[in-house]
């Protein structure tokens, strides 16, 4: 998937995002803090919410993608919609009924293919291949996630969930249990464990979460060839580091476990050094490198990355790395990033800015391109950058 064009508006926050269009590969949106960076990514996250099934208070939007028909071939994409406004924020799916609250209903749905409108929706009613379906539906859920199950809205839902936001998270997560659950019903017999097909779906799930540590369990256990992939990328970013590994812990509170109720542990070596030790020995920016490299092995290929602050928790050794890993990338990925680092900016090609300002709730963003005062080479043009007062001060002129 690619995302072409993206407009969007917050009725009950009092926000909207200017029509913007994005580059094929790599978009880098600069501009001053409060600029508006950030909302541009959580607006492409609340829609991947909304086709999903999560309602949103006062949400209007027309995003514009390029997919992938069955044979392969690109496929124009434009799916519009808007939400009444009745309160703020989001609203999950699922509520007891005692508490369900008054959601707000859509009041106006599309979805063209090609130039074919292939769901057209007013209120409650819905024509899918122009016929009118006479189903009642729930009026506060998208299209999308009513009719998932369709053939040609599934792989429009498929395309659209192939976008992530990737922002660091705490190593460890709850929804380790259940992985260490799977430990204990399969690790003791490895060939069990490797052709369980049961929780295949669970396991899927958790490799596309943020909890990294659920992801390099699973991968360590089932899919080795991409655990050493990853060690090895990140040695070469910390070659202070020997290995990463899972082992068992033998221990607990002091006292020797049971050989049964040992559990698996993720631990690393530096190198001269003898133990293997937690990531608690490891520090924000060498975990925050392992997410990301993580992530980056784990995207589908087609994925939109999405990344917020690409320099955070980032150490000065390896914010280059980084940045060129991304920039470099062979891989059919889509990336949307945002960044003040002058390394980031400077050594992203100048085509891929975007930069954003905003005037009152009102966001928009400008090609590089159309500001001529700019230099030729990436160091002059990012001197120029800012310089330019609608960069300094994020407000559009």
């Amino acid at each position: 998937m690619k995302i072409k064009r993206l407009s969007f508006t917050d009725h009950a926050r009092g926000i909207t995002i200017e029509p913007i269009e994005f580059n094929d590969g790599m978009n880098l949106l600069v501009g001053a803090s409060g600029s508006g960076k950030t909302q541009i990514l959580k607006a492409l996250m609340t829609l991947k919410e909304i086709a999903w099934g999560v309602t949103y208070s006062g949400v209007q939007w027309e995003l514009e993608l390029e997919g992938k028909s069955d044979s392969g071939q690109n496929t124009s994409i434009t799916w519009s919609g808007l939400f009444e406004t009745k309160g703020t924020g989001a609203y999950p799916t699922t509520y007891p009924v005692a508490q369900e609250p008054d959601f707000p209903d859509i009041k106006e749905e599309k979805i063209i293919v090609d130039g074919i409108i292939l769901l057209d929706r007013k209120a409650s009613q819905i024509k899918y291949n122009n016929v009118l379906i006479n189903i009642k539906f729930r009026s506060e859920i998208s299209a999308f996630s009513l009719l998932r199950e369709e053939k040609d809205i599934k792989n429009i839902l498929d395309e659209v969930s192939l976008l992530e936001l990737i922002s660091f998270s705490n190593f460890y997560d709850s929804r380790l249990a259940y992985i260490l659950s799977l430990e204990t019903k399969y690790i003791r017999n490895a060939d069990m464990f490797l052709n369980a097909s049961e929780d295949d779906y669970y396991i899927e799930k958790l490799l596309s979460s943020n909890s990294i540590n659920s992801q390099l369990y699973i991968l360590y256990l089932r899919k080795p060839d991409i655990f050493n992939a990853i060690v090895k990328a990140f040695i070469d970013i910390f070659p202070q580091v020997e290995d990463i590994k899972y082992d068992y812990s033998d221990y607990k509170n002091g006292e020797r476990k049971k050989e049964e109720s040992k559990n698996l542990k993720f631990r690393h070596k530096s190198k001269g050094g003898e133990e293997w030790v937690s990531p608690n020995e490891m520090s924000s920016g060498m975990l925050h490198v392992l997410f990301l490299i993580t992530r980056l092995h784990l995207a589908k290929e087609g994925s939109v990355i999405l990344i917020d602050e690409f320099e955070n928790s980032l150490g000065v050794n390896c914010i280059d790395i980084i940045t060129d890993l991304i920039v470099d990338s062979d891989r059919d990925l889509q990336f949307i990033i945002t960044s003040h680092h002058p390394y980031i900016i400077n050594n992203i090609p100048f085509e891929a800015w975007k930069v954003i300002t905003r005037n009152g709730g009102i966001i928009k963003s400008k090609n590089a391109s159309e500001y001529p005062q700019l230099g030729r080479s990436r160091h002059e043009h990012f001197m120029q950058l800012i310089q330019i007062e609608e960069f300094r001060t994020g407000v559009a002129q």
